[in-house]
């Protein structure tokens, strides 16, 4: 188990073993409360509706010409950092969750189309 640092001094035993949890759960709720704050100021530049349909509700970030889906995978504060890329590149908008449904189905579709069939693998 180990010797405390002062004979009796249980917490600081505690506090040593378990910093690096303790700070990377701080970093991980500071970084989680700025992506919040960043996702509302993007929202709030944005206009704060739809493009599509002027809706208020349910609105999310949609990269203009697609990215891929990579970044939906990384963490908050990472996520936001790539949107803000996006946007200062003038390559994001706001739609609303059913708009956004219908532009991913739409833009999916017309890979598809697009894609040539002599490369395409055999299956």
């Amino acid at each position: 188990m180990g010797t405390p640092i002062f004979p009796g001094d249980h917490f600081a035993f505690r506090l040593r073993v378990s910093f690096p949890y303790v700070i990377r759960e701080h970093m991980g709720k500071r970084q989680k409360a700025w992506a919040r704050r960043a996702r509302v100021q993007v929202i709030e530049q944005l206009g704060g509706v739809c493009k599509r349909c002027g809706d208020t509700e349910t609105l999310e970030l949609d990269c203009i010409q697609p990215m891929g889906h990579e970044h939906h995978k990384y963490e908050p504060s990472h996520r936001m950092s790539f949107y803000r890329q996006q946007m200062r590149a003038g390559n994001l908008q706001l739609l609303c969750e059913h708009c956004h449904a219908i532009k991913t189905a739409s833009d999916t579709l017309l890979d598809l189309l697009s894609t040539d069939p002599i490369s395409m693998p055999v299956q």
